[in-house]
């Protein structure tokens, strides 16, 4: 790794973007399962980068426009205002069809100390009901710990059913004393004040430094919460990252297991700027959950940020462009592979949005690895790549699409976004693929594929320069 590379952080990089109204508390009937998108550069009326989130239904046949709907701080209860970039993280609570509540971040919400709005749907009415929404904010209620300007709390999000139901926030920017950007994690759950976790707190395994960014990606396993830590310290080795495991007892009691490369089995070892632990997946193996860590800064040989990808299965292995059959390509630099991940039942989705496609640089890819048997998987065996325009996959190769950067799977639909997208005539407006599955064991394909952008028909907005539809996907 020869550059700092910041993952999954919110810090108001990109430009500003789509001027939509704000929107009204619309009720938005006849759906039931669905995903949501985000778009935090999105301004609201002259409010720059305010953010905003798309729900799109799920028609049957895929996600649809129809019946799709835009939620901006507003909608929610709050006020919209520039830079709170709602929308930056987004996680959904839906295991039996109808989703259960709708959590967004909005990490530049309160001069940067940032806000989560957890959205609860009804039911009976088939829509989410805006009146009860919770705000979640460092300082107050359930999470009492005093809040700091630019922790930006809600850059990252992850819900999960382990012991009982859990949401996991990250605020990967907050500074210990002097130590500025270590970050800190808050795990909450229903009824309980939520438990801070902060490098060199009881029970966290590793020691602070300025720009760990404790928290820069989150994962609820079955029985765990996993934290990455992309630009931890090991030893002496600066920024090699690492992931801390926290076993899921009552709150107020956890305590963490550190995972790094080069040790408990895990192949390599810690080199400056590998940033171990930039992204966390879990799929099912040998009829157990078992995680999958990025590296997308992983040096291959003389390759700079190639990116690797391992899983930690009954014996940890360590993947690269092509390491299995169907896994195209070679490593090359600059290419993140293992940049954003998901999983779905025994499948694991890599993003690789570096990928050079022929002559276009970082147009991006997604890349697939399946298990040797859907019945009993207990290895990946082979693999499967997408690159928008070939192989059948819409959309258009292009310059900085970065297609990859986030990805996501729900019940064997696969998505991945390209939010540097030129879409609609707009620069950077965004947009993202869905490749279809017949179930969460089965390999993708990209028949009846299909590309969403703010132009799709049904969805609100229009695509306008680095609105980034697409950035967060769940």
């Amino acid at each position: 790794m020869r550059r700092m590379l910041r993952l999954s952080v919110a810090s108001g990089l990109l430009a500003a973007s789509t001027i939509i109204a704000p929107h009204t508390a619309a009720a938005a009937t006849g759906f039931s399962a669905g995903r949501p998108v985000g778009a935090p550069e999105e301004d609201v009326g002259a409010a720059v980068d305010a953010g905003a989130v798309t729900w799109l239904p799920n028609g049957g046949a895929g996600l649809t426009g129809t019946h799709s709907i835009t939620l901006t701080e507003a909608t929610v209860g709050g006020t919209v205002r520039a830079g709170d970039r709602f929308g930056a993280a987004v996680a959904v609570d839906q295991s039996a069809g109808l989703p259960g509540k709708l959590v967004i971040g909005a990490p530049g919400a309160d001069r940067g100390a940032g806000r989560v709005y957890v959205v609860p749907f009804s039911a009976s009415q088939t829509r989410f009901d805006y009146a009860h929404v919770t705000v979640l904010r460092p300082g107050h209620g359930a999470v009492g710990s005093s809040a700091q300007i630019g922790e930006h709390f809600g850059a990252t999000l992850a819900w999960g059913r382990a012991t009982n139901d859990y949401l996991v926030i990250g605020a990967p920017d907050f500074d210990l004393g002097a130590l500025q950007d270590v970050g800190r994690v808050f795990v909450t759950q229903a009824g309980a004040t939520a438990l801070a976790l902060t490098p060199g707190s009881v029970g966290v395994p590793d020691a602070p430094h300025s720009g760990d960014h404790f928290g820069a990606a989150l994962l609820v396993g079955a029985t765990s919460v996993f934290v990455g830590v992309p630009n931890a310290w090991d030893g002496p080795v600066a920024h090699a990252g690492e992931v801390d495991r926290f076993t899921l007892p009552p709150l107020g009691s956890l305590s963490g297991v550190a995972y790094r490369q080069g040790s408990g089995g895990i192949a390599g070892s810690s080199e400056a700027g590998d940033h171990f632990g930039a992204s966390l997946a879990a799929i099912t193996q040998n009829g157990q959950q078992v995680i999958a860590i990025g590296a997308p800064a992983e040096d291959v040989g003389p390759i700079v940020d190639a990116g690797a990808v391992t899983i930690l299965g009954t014996a940890p292995h360590t993947y690269v462009q092509g390491s299995v059959p169907g896994l195209s390509g070679a490593p090359e630099a600059g290419d993140q592979f293992g940049y954003a991940l998901a999983g779905d039942g025994a499948n694991l989705i890599i993003g690789v949005p570096g990928e050079d496609v022929g002559p276009v640089a970082n147009a991006g890819q997604v890349q697939a690895l399946y298990p040797d048997s859907f019945s009993t998987p207990t290895r990946m065996a082979s693999g499967g790549s997408f690159v928008e325009s070939w192989g059948g996959a819409p959309g258009l190769v292009q310059v900085g699409a970065r297609f990859g950067a986030s990805v996501s799977a729900y019940a064997g639909w696969l998505s991945a976004g390209a939010s540097g997208q030129n879409t609609g005539g707009a620069q950077g407006g965004g947009a993202f693929v869905v490749l279809p599955g017949l179930s969460a064991s089965t390999h993708w394909t990209t028949l009846g594929s299909y590309i969403v952008t703010q132009e799709t028909n049904g969805v609100p907005g229009a695509s306008e320069t680095g609105d980034h539809f697409g950035a967060a996907l769940a």
